[in-house]
């Protein structure tokens, strides 16, 4: 399905002290260098946790377009399954010209709508605050659609432009998805798939999900991982990296770098003596049809 364009929702951001007032009213709060600052620690150390509002299971997958720069970002939000598997987030909160605000963009068809987004975005801007006793309060904001559009694109260009005098080494400044290595190193596909051996996707994907699926311990999804990757000549091209495996099999926060490489390592026993790896390496043989 292609995916849809400008379509766009606004909302106006309040922060609130978690008390009220004598009338009930809560209090305002101005801490917004506080939210400033954890959505720019966001970009290195992942601050921010999208989780769908319903199960509170789902965790979606952030890219930044545009790091934090004077308290604007733009950031994609999705799953990613696909090239229209997210809605992108334009968040503005020090802005001399308008009102802190949030701008939702390009949600369909990743979201149902824009308040499923709206309601994701809330919930994380909420938990990076809650040590600090303040709520953030995404309310509606009914914008001429021309004017919505002069006001985030304008915004969005000139902090490309502030970070492109601030960052002369890399004039893109990761316009376009991710951090850039200064190292200029080439960046790794987010894909699992693209790491598997052509013609082999569909059956190790399926075979993958049905044996990892509902596994939240590392050395229980991982055995699967490391079963296969010891025949890797039949099934990879090459080792497929954390950020694949996480945003494939959703495991956000599950498992660590040096646990998944651990386990990918072919030169390590580590499931000596592991009868549930002997069952699970069983299982992968006979569905890949491998003697012995």
């Amino acid at each position: 399905m292609k995916k849809e364009k400008y379509i766009t929702k606004m909302y106006k951001i309040r922060l609130a002290k978690n008390e009220t007032d004598l009338f009930g009213v809560p209090v305002v709060s101005e801490q917004w260098d506080t939210l400033c600052k954890a959505i720019l620690d966001d970009f290195n150390h992942e601050r921010l946790q999208f989780t769908h509002p319903q199960d509170n299971k789902t965790k979606y997958i952030r890219h930044y377009v545009l790091p934090c720069c004077y308290g604007f970002a733009v950031i994609n939000v999705g799953l990613f399954r696909n090239s229209s598997d997210y809605g992108s987030v334009a968040i503005n909160i020090m802005s001399e010209n308008y009102e802190p605000y949030v701008v939702l963009a390009d949600y369909t068809p990743a979201f149902a709508n824009h308040e499923v987004l709206a309601d994701i975005v809330s919930r994380a801007l909420n938990w990076v605050m809650k040590d600090k006793g303040v709520s953030v309060i995404m309310e509606p904001w009914e914008v001429n659609a021309g004017e919505k559009k002069v006001m985030w694109k304008r915004d969005c260009v000139d902090t490309y432009m502030v970070r492109r005098k601030l960052q002369t080494d890399n004039i893109m400044m990761v316009f376009g998805h991710e951090q850039l290595k200064k190292s200029r190193q080439k960046r790794k596909s987010m894909s699992f798939r693209n790491y598997i051996k052509s013609g082999m996707e569909g059956k190790v994907l399926t075979w993958l999900h049905s044996e990892i699926d509902n596994l939240d311990q590392p050395i229980d999804m991982m055995r699967p991982m490391r079963a296969l990757y010891e025949q890797k000549k039949l099934f990879f091209r090459q080792k497929p990296p954390i950020d694949a495996f996480v945003a494939e099999f959703h495991k956000e926060g599950m498992i660590r770098k040096s646990s998944y490489n651990k386990y990918m390592d072919t030169r390590i026993d580590v499931y000596y003596d592991d009868i549930t790896y002997d069952d699970t390496k069983k299982r992968m043989k006979e569905k890949f049809g491998i003697a012995g």
